[in-house]
């Protein structure tokens, strides 16, 4: 491997002026070590890869960070990958760190020369599919919300999953319409209530994972039970996920939002339909897990609109507070900020069947109050 001759240009390069071309080199010094960890990683010299992240680490500087705010999550994973143990999760780390770097080269551009973006990363959902694409189906952003402002439809699969990236963020689109928002999981089911949207969302199509929480700048009081890179963020208050969507540019979805996203205008009971199927549901079955899975690894679980996790794997705090049906948007549910009692929705790993229907509802009765391995987010962002 060619860990002392990086070691050697490290030193080199602290030593550089912060002009824009030095930092252009710099990224691309940093990138090379990153293509040389992968190579050490498919074979399996994990102590190669380690020296040559620590490398990349010590030439990211706050003027870099500056430049390519994503560069402090790059930092971070590779303090993670230093620590590792472990050949898998240093290599999903290291993913992690490809996708931040084609984020910082995609927006870097030295004279009139394109710069390309490192080839055969992750995104930081966790799905293997590249993001930022729109459907093959929907040739544009634009048509693809045309549809979605004109949808008309009381079937859930007359609807086409849209995905699109915000800031390297996959989520997917939710159309206008209808369906009957109600709890019938309870011994007492409460009564059924039509709820429209008039105007298009979005939501994120994967739970925020560790990675993503990391690059944004999320703070917490306590970190996740499980820290691996695509693992879902957990252990998270209901006042950490709000201020992280925001950071984002987001906000948390609402009650409403978030159980239309997985039920649909046929208002199924589970993301995928009215029958119950355990392999589609990240859970704690002996035979398969004892805690988390990274975020959309179960396809067969999407939603109608490609929202996967919708059931099981974490909680996702929603905005709304807990209060009786009928829902009512207008009737304060959605503007105390001071309310302490608020909804989380899609159960976690660690709960059973009935915690799995789209239509159950969770609370907690303390904005700051946090359940390790159990409460996670997921985002939503308007359509306008």
């Amino acid at each position: 491997m060619k860990t002392n001759r990086w070691l050697m240009l490290t030193i080199v390069l602290i030593g550089l002026a912060t002009s824009y071309s030095a930092q252009d080199t710099i990224l691309d010094t940093i990138i090379a070590l990153y293509d040389d960890a992968s190579a050490a990683l498919a074979e399996n010299d994990l102590a190669s890869a380690q020296a040559l992240s620590m490398s990349a680490s010590n030439i990211i500087t706050g003027d870099l960070i500056e430049g390519c705010p994503s560069l402090a999550g790059v930092q971070a994973l590779l303090a993670q990958i230093e620590d590792s143990q472990d050949v898998t999760v240093a290599t999903t780390l290291l993913n992690s760190v490809g996708n931040l770097l084609a984020n910082c080269k995609s927006t870097s551009t030295s004279g009139n020369r394109q710069v390309a973006s490192p080839q055969g990363v992750l995104p930081l959902g966790g799905s293997a599919n590249p993001i930022g694409t729109p459907s093959a189906v929907v040739p544009s952003l634009q048509d693809a919300l045309q549809l979605a402002r004109t949808f008309d439809s009381d079937q859930n699969h007359d609807w086409q999953p849209f995905e699109y990236d915000f800031e390297r963020v996959a989520m997917v689109l939710v159309p206008a319409g209808c369906f009957m928002m109600s709890d019938q999981s309870k011994p007492m089911p409460t009564p059924s209530t039509q709820i429209c949207f008039e105007s298009p969302f979005w939501i994120d199509k994967y739970e925020v994972s560790n990675a993503q929480f990391t690059t944004f700048g999320g703070e917490a009081t306590n970190a996740s039970q499980w820290t691996e890179a695509e693992l879902p963020r957990d252990n998270i208050t209901w006042s950490e996920a709000d201020a992280f969507c925001r950071l984002r540019g987001a906000r948390l979805p609402t009650e409403a939002e978030w159980e239309y996203a997985a039920r649909g205008p046929e208002s199924w009971l589970y993301p995928w339909g009215d029958t119950y199927n355990s392999d589609n549901v990240v859970w704690a079955d002996p035979q398969k897990l004892l805690g988390t899975a990274p975020v959309g690894s179960i396809p067969s679980g999407a939603s109608w609109v490609g929202a996967l996790d919708m059931a099981g794997n974490v909680m996702e705090w929603t905005s709304s507070r807990y209060q009786s049906y009928p829902y009512d948007a207008d009737d304060g549910r959605e503007s105390d900020p001071n309310d302490l009692t608020r909804v989380a929705r899609g159960g976690s790993w660690d709960l059973h069947e009935i915690n799995f229907r789209a239509d159950r509802r969770g609370w907690s009765e303390n904005l700051d109050t946090a359940i390790p391995g159990s409460t996670g987010l997921r985002c939503a962002l308007d359509s306008q």
